[in-house]
Formats: C-alpha cells, sequence, structure tokens
C-alpha cells in the first residue's frame, strides 16, 4: 500500500494570464507562441491562441523523457 501519490496539477492562478509555449509535445508537434489560459481543470489547461482557437493539453505533454520537452512560461508584464 501507497502512503503517499505525487500529483501535478495546473495552477487555477494561471486563468487568465498570458503563457509562452515552445518545444514538442507527445505527439511530435512543435508549439512556438503566445496563448492565453482559459481554464485549467487538474491536469488539463484549455488555451486560446491570438485567433480566438481554443486547444486543450494535459499535463502529460509537458512531462514525458525526451529532451525536446514542451516548456510553458507565464508572461509578466514589465
Amino acid at each position: 500500500m501507497e502512503f503517499f501519490v505525487q500529483t501535478t496539477v495546473f495552477n487555477p492562478q494561471l486563468v487568465g494570464k498570458a503563457v509562452h509555449l515552445k518545444g514538442f509535445d507527445r505527439d511530435g508537434e512543435q508549439w512556438d507562441g503566445v496563448y492565453l489560459v482559459n481554464s485549467t481543470d487538474g491536469t488539463k489547461i484549455k488555451l486560446i491562441d491570438n485567433i480566438g482557437i481554443t486547444v486543450t493539453l494535459h499535463m502529460e505533454n509537458f512531462t514525458f523523457e525526451d529532451n525536446d520537452l514542451l516548456k510553458i512560461t507565464v508572461m509578466e508584464a514589465i
């Protein structure tokens, strides 16, 4: 029996923030753009691009064994 189980989820405070995605997802699709975080639901994040297209990504797109990981960076206003 396991006493502890590690769970990774998207931070709900990302909603409404702009993020930059860069790299390759599990399917080999290349990402390099800025998106608005529409919602988070545990291990899923819903993003909107600059022309209004909505995409949903799962946590496993960011956590797999490879050199070309998909990275997410929160954009900050200065």
